[in-house]
C-alpha cells in the first residue's frame, strides 16, 4: 500500500471519518423523516436511540433531536396482562399521567441536576434474604451508591401489596433501613412514581428498569418525563425463554402463550432502551438476535465469598435452597425427591435431604418424610451450608444465572446440578461442579461427591476461586461502571 493510499484509506483518516459521518447522517435523516411522521412509537424509540449513539454531533444537539422525536410520540399502551407475581398495576396512558407534548418539551429543555442521579424501578424493594434476584439488585444498588449516584427506588407495588412477602408490617423495617443506609429514597406504587417523575423526571441522568414487566409498564412514563435520562433495561433473565422451556417440558399450551407474551414485551423493552443488561453471555447473544443494534452489557449475579470451616467428616446430608413461588425451584425439589433421592438411598441409606427457602408451598411441604426436611424460610441459612455435605440443584428449566448455585459456591459447599442449573456461570464439570441431567447419573454424582473427600475439597476450593474471579464485587464493578458511564477509578466511595 502506498503512503497516499495509507493516508486516505486508513480507518483513522479524516477523509474516511468525514465520509462515514455524512453517510450516517444521510441514513439517519432518511430514517428520521419516515420514522417521525410515519413510524409507530416503537420505531421512534429506535430512531431516538440511533441518533443518540450513532449520529456524529454534539451531545446537546443529539439530545435535542431525540427530544423532538420522543415528544411527538404517542407512547406505547401497556397491555392488560398482570405479572406472574400478582403485584403492580398497569400504568394507564391517560393524558393527566403523561401530560401533553408542550409540557414534555418544556421539561426537556431543563438540564439534569449536577452530578449523578438515577431512578431504579422494580416490582418490589429488594429482599435479599428471600430471593436471589433481590440479592443481585441490592448489590447493584450498593455499587451505584459507591459510584456517587443519588438513588430513587420505585417499588411498582404499593406498600399494602407486600402481604404475600412479609407476614407483618414490622418486617418492612430492616429492608427499608438497609436501603436508607445507602441513601436511597423510596417511592411506593405506580401513581406516586408517575407524579414524582412528572415533577422531577428531568433531574435524572439514568433510569434503571429491572424485569420485563416493570420496563414495559414504566418505559412510557420514563420516556415522557425523564427526557435527559439514559434508560437501562435489566432483563434479570429472559422470561420468554424460561417459560418456553417450561412449556416444552410440561407440554402446557398456556405456558407457551405466556412465553409468547414475554417474548413480545421483552422485544419492545429491548428496542426502546438505550442499554440492555443481560445476566449471562448466552443471553446477551439471544438479545442481539432480537435486536442486532442493541447495546448489551453483561452484569451477572454478585457474591461475597465466605468459606465455611466445618471439616468434611463433620458434615452430613443434602441441601437445597430456593424461592418456591418461582416454579423451577418447586419442580426441582419434587423431581429430586421422586426420581433421584430413591436412587441415592440405594447407595447412601437414610441420607437426609433438607429444603430451605422462602414462600414454601403446600406441594413442597407434602414432600416431607423421615429423610426429607421441608424447613422453608430461615433468617440465616449459612449454618445449614456449614453443616451439610453436598448441595443439589436438579433444575429442569429456567433461564439466566441461578443464585443458589453462586451462593453454594461462594460458601465453599460443593454441588451437583444440571446443565440448566450451571448455565451462564462458566462451570467446568468435575472442577467447580458435577453436572448431570439424567436421574441415574445425577444420583451417582451425588454419591461420589458425598463419599470422596479429596474431590470434595478440590471442588470447594475451585468454586470459591471461580466466584472471586468472575462474580465478586470487584469483578462486576467495572461492568456496571461501563453501563452507567462511570470509570472504575472515578468511583467516589470504595468498599
Amino acid at each position: 500500500m502506498t503512503n497516499t493510499e495509507s493516508k486516505s484509506g486508513s480507518v483513522h483518516s479524516p477523509v474516511l471519518r468525514f465520509k462515514t459521518m455524512i453517510s450516517n447522517f444521510r441514513r439517519l435523516l432518511r430514517i428520521g423523516i419516515s420514522g417521525l411522521f410515519l413510524g409507530n412509537s416503537q420505531h421512534r424509540y429506535q430512531l431516538a436511540r440511533s441518533i443518540y449513539h450513532k449520529l456524529p454531533l454534539s451531545p446537546r444537539l443529539k439530545g435535542r433531536l431525540s427530544h423532538i422525536i420522543l415528544t411527538k410520540t404517542r407512547f406505547l399502551k401497556p397491555g392488560i396482562y398482570r405479572s406472574s407475581s400478582g403485584i403492580g398495576n398497569r400504568i394507564s396512558p391517560r393524558p393527566e399521567v403523561f401530560g401533553d407534548a408542550r409540557m414534555r418539551r418544556k421539561l426537556a429543555r431543563k438540564p439534569p441536576e449536577y452530578g449523578r442521579r438515577i431512578l431504579v424501578a422494580e416490582q418490589r424493594i429488594p429482599t435479599p434474604d428471600k430471593t436471589s434476584g433481590s440479592t443481585r439488585l441490592f448489590a447493584i444498588l450498593d455499587l451505584m451508591a459507591r459510584m456517587g449516584f443519588r438513588i430513587t427506588f420505585v417499588s411498582m407495588a404499593n406498600r399494602d401489596q407486600y402481604h404475600w412477602i412479609f407476614r407483618s408490617n414490622d418486617e418492612f423495617g430492616p429492608h427499608e433501613a438497609r436501603l436508607a443506609d445507602l441513601g436511597v429514597e423510596l417511592i411506593y406504587g405506580c401513581e406516586s412514581a408517575g407524579a414524582h417523575l412528572a415533577e422531577h423526571g428531568y433531574r435524572y441522568t439514568h433510569a434503571f428498569l429491572s424485569y420485563p414487566d416493570v420496563a414495559y409498564e414504566f418505559l412510557p412514563t420514563v420516556r415522557a418525563y425523564a427526557m435527559n435520562a439514559t434508560v437501562v433495561f435489566d432483563t434479570v433473565d429472559l422470561h420468554g425463554l424460561r417459560f418456553r422451556r417450561e412449556a416444552e417440558l410440561k407440554g402446557d399450551e398456556s405456558l407457551h402463550e405466556q412465553a409468547d407474551y414475554y417474548d413480545k414485551i421483552e422485544e419492545v423493552s429491548i428496542t426502546c432502551s438505550d442499554t440492555v443488561i443481560a445476566i449471562t453471555e448466552d443471553e446477551r447473544q439471544n438479545i442481539l438476535n432480537i435486536d442486532p443494534n442493541a447495546r448489551v452489557e453483561v452484569i451477572p449475579n454478585i457474591h461475597t465469598t465466605d468459606a465455611t470451616s466445618t471439616p468434611f467428616a463433620e458434615r452430613e446430608g443434602l441441601l437445597f435452597i430456593g424461592h418456591y413461588l418461582h416454579s423451577p425451584n418447586a419442580d426441582a425439589v419434587i423431581y429430586f425427591v421422586r426420581e433421584i433421592l430413591p436412587l441415592v438411598h440405594e447407595q447412601l441409606p437414610g441420607v437426609r435431604f433438607t429444603m430451605l427457602g422462602s414462600s414454601i408451598t403446600d406441594a413442597v411441604k407434602a414432600l416431607a418424610s423421615k429423610t426429607v426436611d421441608a424447613i422453608g424460610y430461615v433468617e440465616d441459612p449459612v449454618p445449614y451450608f456449614s453443616s451439610h455435605r453436598v448441595f443439589v440443584s436438579p433444575l429442569r428449566y429456567g433461564a439466566g444465572m441461578k443464585g443458589k448455585i453462586g451462593q453454594s459456591l461462594s460458601l465453599g459447599l460443593p454441588l451437583v446440578t444440571t446443565s440448566i442449573g450451571a448455565e451462564g456461570m462458566g462451570l467446568e464439570d468435575g472442577r467447580q461442579a458435577l453436572i448431570r441431567d439424567n436421574p441415574e447419573e445425577f444420583a451417582d454424582a451425588v454419591v461420589k461427591l458425598y463419599r470422596e473427600e479429596t474431590l470434595w475439597r478440590a471442588m470447594s476450593e475451585n468454586g470459591l476461586a471461580h466466584i472471586e474471579k468472575n462474580f465478586s464485587y470487584a469483578a462486576v464493578r467495572g461492568a456496571l461502571g461501563k453501563v452507567l458511564g462511570v470509570e472504575a477509578n472515578s468511583q467516589r466511595r470504595e468498599a
